[in-house]
């Protein structure tokens, strides 16, 4: 199994992090194939609500660098400027996208094994 924060444990490695995933993905796969969704399903649900909510942060959080208030002669104007990222968490944010639609997919998949074959789940 994946750890909930495996997409940000060093190394930050996008070859290293798919190939993370593929092997997770894989386990899925072969456990969906023997009808047992148990537990890949609902932790495939928490990864990627982890995931999401990894992304959602950075973006609120980089929204609100983003705006400076300026005030000159009672107007307020706002200056945008970029908050600068590192190449590290530039990582972190290319494997959170690139994982998220791909587990989502899996999570798809498997609740439409559970609605096909309801006794499966354990």
């Amino acid at each position: 199994m994946l750890s909930i924060n495996w997409y940000i444990q060093p190394p930050l490695d996008f070859e290293h992090k798919n190939y993370m995933l593929l092997d997770y993905l894989q386990k899925i796969d072969a456990s969906y194939k023997e009808r047992k969704l148990s537990p890949y399903l609902l932790y495939t649900e928490k990864l990627i609500t982890e995931l999401k909510d990894f992304l959602q942060s950075r973006e609120s959080l980089r929204k609100a660098m983003q705006r400076k208030q300026l005030n000159l002669s009672r107007k307020i104007y706002w200056i945008v400027t970029e908050a600068e990222e590192t190449d590290e968490l530039k990582s972190v944010v290319e494997i959170a996208e690139y994982s998220a639609p791909i587990l989502e997919s899996k999570l798809t998949l498997g609740y439409k094994l559970l609605e096909r074959y309801p006794q499966v789940l354990w």
